[in-house]
């Protein structure tokens, strides 16, 4: 009796530890876009948008490149990640999207990524991946953001200093 509840009990510890060492897949999302911005690969952040962000963004391929071109040198670390979910359950369709608030440093800047992401849409696939993108350069992590230039649900908006 106490051999087969040592063996359970090893097995829901390693199961337990398993499912919590899983790194969240709003990390891998944030990861996985700014190694595509490191490799500067737009066909590759392109694909992370849901298909009706992309259908509904004007010029979205020109969007990424200038997104690419914004961005300034190499990762370097992550400030602070941090994010809300939201979900939806209507007749048994589940919607799960994610706010997600990234800051990070690479080796010449820092910046703030404010990403819109559906990961789970039972009523229309189409919707899942990024909405949107807003991101800014920032001289230290104690800012407001300008959401004022967000005049869409879908696309990527780039607070440019130089520019706006």
């Amino acid at each position: 009796m106490s051999r087969n509840l040592l063996l359970v009990s090893l097995l829901f510890s390693s199961l337990f530890l398993k499912f919590c060492d899983r790194q969240p897949e709003y990390e891998i999302l944030v990861n996985n876009l700014v190694a595509y911005l490191d490799d500067r690969n737009n066909e590759e952040i392109k694909k992370l948008f849901s298909k009706t962000a992309i259908d509904n963004t004007i010029e979205i391929d020109n969007q990424i490149t200038r997104f690419v071109d914004f961005y300034e040198g190499k990762f370097s670390k992550t400030h602070e990640t941090s994010y809300a979910e939201s979900g939806s359950y209507d007749y048994g369709k589940t919607k799960i999207d994610f706010s997600i608030l990234h800051y990070f440093y690479t080796d010449t800047c820092r910046y703030f990524f404010s990403i819109e992401w559906i990961q789970k849409d039972d009523s229309n696939k189409n919707n899942i991946g990024i909405s949107y993108i807003y991101v800014q350069k920032v001289d230290d992590f104690n800012f407001t953001p300008d959401y004022s230039i967000i005049t869409s649900d879908y696309g990527i908006f780039i607070k440019d200093d130089k520019k706006n």
